[in-house]
């Protein structure tokens, strides 16, 4: 079983993402702002980072610059979550922003490759 940081201010989107994590039998933890994300991510060392975008107190793009700058924390995989097109983050993209993969819209299971037992890894 894998632990999943979901870093999402609405608790909807939180929700969604718990209920597809779990039925794959992974557990979560859950960070609402940028700043509680990188305390949760040294704390906890998630297996992954589910990491929306917009976020109050620092967005979503510094939160990963910071995550693959800390020696600690750096190797853990960062999926970013929008509900923006991909189209609008591809200047932030073009920055060397080291995120993964950004998905838009809701997260889906076909986006991880999430088994049981197994750490989690990311389809292209």
């Amino acid at each position: 079983m894998s632990k999943i940081l979901i870093v999402d201010d609405l608790p909807t989107e939180v929700q969604l993402m718990q209920a597809a994590i779990a039925k794959l039998g992974h557990s979560t933890i859950v960070a609402t702002d940028g700043e509680q994300a990188l305390e949760m991510a040294r704390r906890e060392n998630p297996d992954l980072v589910l990491l929306d975008v917009v976020l109050p107190r620092m967005d979503g793009f510094q939160v990963c610059r910071k995550i693959k700058k800390d020696a600690q924390i750096s190797k853990i995989p960062v999926i970013l979550v929008s509900s923006k097109t991909q189209a609008s983050h591809s200047h932030r993209r073009n920055s060397q922003t080291p995120y993964q993969k950004i998905c838009t819209e809701n997260v889906d299971a076909r986006d991880m490759s999430l088994t049981e037992d197994q750490p989690p890894t990311l389809n292209a």
